[in-house]
């Protein structure tokens, strides 16, 4: 049995300085404007910072992988949440990824598990996508996204697609397609979404979270 992926922050074992960080929280950062990104970094270094969707994270592998149902994963929710908004949403996101999965015959394969250190700082990003698959002889690997706000735009998925690319798809991975599943909008993004620009605004955001983090 594959063990559901943990994507909660674990800040107490790191020192006041050492972050790591979720994919989906990174791709929530650079959505965000300065203000934004340092608000949300100063929530995380001071060990306050929160993932809403934890609990959705947790329970798809647990669908996919280890063939609980949905009415068991919400009843896993609704256990550990207690805000009815919160529950709610990561129930909604559950509900929608185990739609696509019945529609979709799929053959599930562990997903890739890595953690990217972050230029020139003490911030990094643990990858490690809710699900990976093959279907029709490629291979995928998959990260859920439920975020309201901010929006999940084409061009910022394309940045995150493009983080994805360059850092996993290497090795015996190389023959993967890395994407976003946006619930929300039961959108797949793949490579698709990479302009031309997605390379130079990746490392842009990463210098800016870099400066930002660097403050503290």
């Amino acid at each position: 049995m594959l063990e559901a992926t943990d994507t909660l922050v674990e800040l107490g074992k790191m020192t006041p300085k050492v972050l790591n960080i979720g994919f989906t929280t990174f791709l929530k950062l650079i959505c965000l404007n300065t203000n934004g990104r340092m608000k949300e970094l100063s929530r995380y270094q001071s060990g306050s910072g929160y993932d809403f969707y934890w609990s959705m994270k947790k329970g798809i592998p647990n669908i996919a992988y280890n063939d609980l149902s949905v009415k068991d994963v919400s009843q896993q929710i609704k256990d550990s949440l207690s805000r009815k908004a919160e529950i709610d949403h990561n129930i909604s996101g559950v509900k929608t990824f185990s739609k696509w999965l019945k529609k979709n015959p799929i053959k599930l394969i562990p997903p890739p598990k890595k953690t990217i250190q972050i230029p020139n700082c003490d911030l990094s990003v643990k990858l490690h996508p809710e699900i990976a698959y093959e279907k029709d002889g490629k291979f995928y690997s998959l990260y859920m996204w439920n975020t309201a706000n901010p929006d999940l735009t084409t061009i910022m998925a394309g940045i995150g697609v493009q983080f994805l690319n360059s850092r996993l798809k290497r090795g015996k991975y190389s023959n993967y397609e890395f994407g976003i599943f946006d619930l929300r909008k039961n959108k797949l993004r793949f490579s698709e979404s990479i302009t031309n620009e997605s390379e130079v605004l990746l490392s842009a955001d990463l210098a800016s979270l870099a400066v930002i983090y660097n403050q503290f």
